[in-house]
């Protein structure tokens, strides 16, 4: 039996990490140092942790050998597969989540999917090696169907979520729907954090990657001006995922839809500033938080249907929505709305 809790949050980093790197043949392959500019799609290399880590693992971490897995996989996320615990149904084992990603959601606090502990290995056929094989976390429910009633107040959730990440000086950086859960008590949370990065941190230390079709039109323009693809992630590109997530929220649709899976074709559209049809959105406060959200991401977007003339807002969105509280209708009230 593995003794799984809530894992004591890190000393404050005095620097971050490069982005670590995924577990793909685990033991067939030796493990290297990680190299500052290697990119972080790499599969086949293990990340070490510092020679000093106790062994075995201190509780709330484990051993990977520890670990009980029910078969199948619960999902698949990018390049990392999610597992139930037989023994405890109320965590999962992200399996490859890698190490950066553990300490931002561990950082996140009350934003994220609440984590239980890391899941570690010692490599006997090479040198003894320790290494980092995922994270444990609570398991969480996807926001899908959701009826009519409780729209407006998951959605004030989701806006609360992102304003409290921002205020800790995180970026999520891949900010949709599927990335955001509710907890056993009806809290949005955020899962996930493998494309996130500290506001403060140094630009050339992210190394992450981006879903295009829920790259923000600012964030494509500034990858082309510094030829670098994808650029780092900021507040406003947030806000703009948030955006598309409440109105794929009220609608059930696929951002820019078809053409989402035209590489070429969505990065005309964001250059041209197109995003989601708005007007198809029938809530009229959800409409305007979701329009200025998208504004605020570079999308030109009309006042009464999704696409406009009125060329590019940046206008100021003014205070996110604060309330913390478990599903409930939406107020009346909103500071989106002027």
């Amino acid at each position: 039996m593995i003794e799984i809790g809530t894992h004591p949050p890190p000393p404050p980093p005095t620097h971050h990490l490069p982005p670590p790197h995924l577990v793909a043949l685990l033991n067939s392959l030796p493990p290297r140092p990680l190299s500052p500019r290697q990119p972080s799609s790499s599969p086949t290399l293990l990340e070490d942790l510092p020679s000093n880590e106790p062994w075995p693992p201190v509780p709330p971490d484990v051993e990977s050998s520890a670990l009980d897995l029910q078969l199948p996989e619960l999902a698949v996320t990018g390049s990392s597969m999610i597992y139930r615990l037989k023994n405890h149904p109320t965590t999962v084992y992200k399996s490859r989540g890698t190490f950066r990603e553990y300490q931002l959601q561990v950082a996140a606090g009350d934003c994220a999917i609440p984590v239980r502990g890391r899941v570690l290995s010692r490599l006997r056929n090479w040198d003894d090696r320790l290494v980092f094989y995922g994270f444990m976390m609570d398991l969480g429910t996807p926001i899908c169907n959701v009826p009519v009633e409780e729209r407006g107040g998951v959605m004030q959730q989701m806006i609360s979520v992102m304003e409290r990440l921002h205020a800790k000086g995180i970026v999520h950086g891949d900010v949709k729907l599927e990335n955001m859960l509710l907890t056993s008590e009806g809290m949005v949370r955020f899962c996930d954090f493998g494309e996130g990065r500290y506001v403060d941190e140094d630009e050339r230390v992210w190394e992450g990657n981006t879903m295009w079709d829920f790259e923000s039109p600012n964030r494509l323009r500034r990858a082309e001006a510094v030829g670098r693809e994808p650029a780092r992630p900021v507040v406003e590109d947030d806000l703009y995922g948030l955006g598309l997530s409440i109105w794929q929220l009220y609608t059930g649709g696929v951002p820019h839809g078809e053409t989402a899976w035209d590489d070429l074709g969505l990065k005309e559209r964001q250059r041209r500033g197109e995003t989601v049809d708005v007007g198809v959105v029938e809530d009229l406060e959800a409409r305007e938080i979701i329009r200025g959200l998208l504004r605020g991401g570079g999308a030109w977007i009309g006042q009464e249907v999704g696409l406009g003339e009125e060329g590019l807002g940046c206008e100021t969105l003014g205070t996110l929505g604060s309330s913390s509280a478990p599903i409930i209708p939406s107020s009346p009230k909103n500071p989106f709305i002027s």
